[in-house]
């Protein structure tokens, strides 16, 4: 089978740009993109630093150990990256013809399988803390639910079209979050999802 991976930067977070505590306007996908939130976050940020790092010992750019990286993978045979400006073009291209070492490649396999563990526990905390606790704002209310549903589905512990309709009553909402009764609402979808959500 051969794989063609996508958003091999993931939308730039594995670039080293962003930071702690970075903030995203409403308007910028990344404002709702569970990617760029609670530990998932964090979690990316200390990827795109294994990856700084190893590309000081090798004079490469995160994104170029990235890239070489996922290319690494048996059965990739193309990693997307879709660069906006002719210099990202150039410093992915670069990442090409080049091989991270096979001891290299063994200490970020067992550093991610550390990572995923401890983000695994993390988001099962999140998730919990987000149903049971008071809701904030509705603008923060609703990216915590998005991100509720998103990642009940990625961890295994929902099924997608379990959880769709309340998704879509959710998403519904997103044009109401200045309304007076929107918080209410958000209230009731957060007790729907404590219910289908073990």
């Amino acid at each position: 089978m051969r794989i063609i991976a996508f958003s091999t930067t993931g939308r730039g977070l594995l670039t080293g740009k962003f930071k702690e505590g970075q903030k995203f306007e409403p308007g910028d996908i990344r404002y709702l993109d569970p990617l760029f939130q609670r530990e998932r976050f964090q979690h990316g940020l200390r990827m795109a630093k294994k990856f700084a790092e190893l590309g000081e010992k090798y004079g490469k750019t995160p994104v170029q150990v990235a890239i070489a990286w996922v290319l690494a993978h048996e059965g990739v045979i193309c990693a997307l990256t879709g660069p906006s400006t002719v210099k990202h073009l150039e410093e992915n291209v670069e990442a090409s013809g080049w091989e991270i070492p096979k001891e290299d490649l063994r200490e970020l396999d067992e550093f991610f399988k550390r990572e995923d563990e401890w983000l695994r526990q993390k988001q099962k905390e999140s998730i919990k803390q987000i149903l049971i606790e008071p809701l904030q704002e509705p603008q923060k209310a609703f990216v915590d639910l998005i991100y509720v549903i998103e990642t009940a589905v990625s961890l295994g512990i929902i099924e997608e079209k379990e959880i769709l309709p309340i998704f879509y009553e959710l998403y519904g909402l997103r044009k109401e979050l200045d309304k007076e009764d929107v918080s209410e609402k958000l209230k009731d979808i957060q007790a729907q999802l404590r219910k289908v959500i073990p």
